[in-house]
């Protein structure tokens, strides 16, 4: 898979950039809150798992740079949810949020 995009950095614009998903690295932490029990009166502090994910896009200036593993013109880091839930796999909620980010404009989607 790979998005196929306008893309401009440092004063250069690539007109038929292709990103692609190198690397997704997830985790998970407990984050706490506290919950008000009625019976007692007191609040009880509860925890839950929050997953943190985060996508790793080397961007090329196209699809002949890609294919040949040229080096990337740009490499970006960007979190995203991932949702255990869903029944789509973990690199296709990350293409749906990259694909989403406000970053890209003229977006098309390739699949190659």
């Amino acid at each position: 898979m790979a998005i196929q995009t306008n893309y401009e950095t440092h004063d250069m614009v690539y007109p038929d950039a292709y990103m692609v998903i190198r690397k997704i690295t997830t985790g998970h932490a407990d984050e706490d809150y506290f919950e008000f029990n009625e019976e007692t009166g007191f609040e009880n502090l509860k925890f839950k798992k929050v997953y943190e994910s985060m996508m790793y896009v080397y961007i090329y200036s196209g699809k002949t740079a890609r294919d040949n593993t040229v080096v990337p013109i740009d490499v970006i880091n960007m979190p995203f949810e991932y949702d255990m839930a869903s029944t789509k796999n973990i690199y296709e909620q990350a293409y749906d949020h990259l694909s989403k980010s406000p970053m890209l404009a003229e977006l098309i989607h390739i699949n190659v």
